[in-house]
């Protein structure tokens, strides 16, 4: 240790000594020192617990907010699968009812083959006339039924593609729209500590001052 800096050491050391005293037995500048340190230590705390925060505050909203698209997502999918369904259950109606048709076709078919065999036979008049009018009503039934099985098809098929077509725009377009509001929260939250730091940075050296 140098002269100079001996000295020093014991004027600091007299000044120290020469300090008030308190209950504590600390000088009183000793003391003030530690208050500002632990000054220090509390701004510091409050400006992590205040960035924790800020950090629960966005964790939450963004919990809430996948919890609504959640829910969106869930009653979206049981309105459109009930309808897929109703259409389904078209479908196999109409399916059923057409299968049922080409039955008695086919019944009525036989029945005017066997009376054609009879006419020819025995010499008698042609068919009943009942029988072909029946004949030509369930052929009429059955190009109907036919054409209205055809067009339920076809809108099942577009409603598929609809389906996915509008499910995956829809997906894009709400991440889309989620990007930029987090991001929205991202700037607000990074801005809003900066200004809170900055502010409490220059009361903190006010106060030192």
């Amino acid at each position: 240790m140098t002269a100079e800096s001996h000295l020093t050491a014991t004027n600091e050391t007299k000044v120290l000594q020469k300090s008030p005293r308190t209950a504590t037995g600390k000088s009183l500048q000793q003391q003030i020192i530690e208050l500002q340190t632990e000054n220090e230590q509390m701004k510091q705390s409050i400006r992590n617990m205040h960035l924790q925060l800020q950090q629960q505050k966005l964790q939450n909203q963004s919990q809430k907010e996948k919890l609504k698209l959640d829910s969106e997502k869930a009653q979206w999918k049981l309105e459109h699968e009930s309808k897929v369904s109703e259409l389904h259950q078209l479908l196999t109606r109409a399916k059923n009812e057409l299968n049922d048709l080409l039955t008695q076709q086919k019944t009525l078919k036989v029945n005017i083959e066997k009376q054609q065999n009879i006419i020819l036979v025995t010499g008698h008049s042609s068919p009943k006339k009942s029988e072909q009018e029946r004949t030509q009503e369930l052929k009429q039934k059955l190009d109907s039924l036919q054409k209205k099985y055809d067009d339920l098809t076809e809108q099942k098929n577009d409603l598929l593609v609809y389906l996915v077509l509008y499910f995956f725009f829809f997906f894009i377009g709400y991440l889309h729209d989620e990007q930029e509001k987090m991001q929205n929260k991202l700037n607000e939250l990074v801005g809003g500590h900066s200004t809170y730091s900055s502010t409490t940075i220059d009361q903190s050296q006010q106060d030192e001052h």
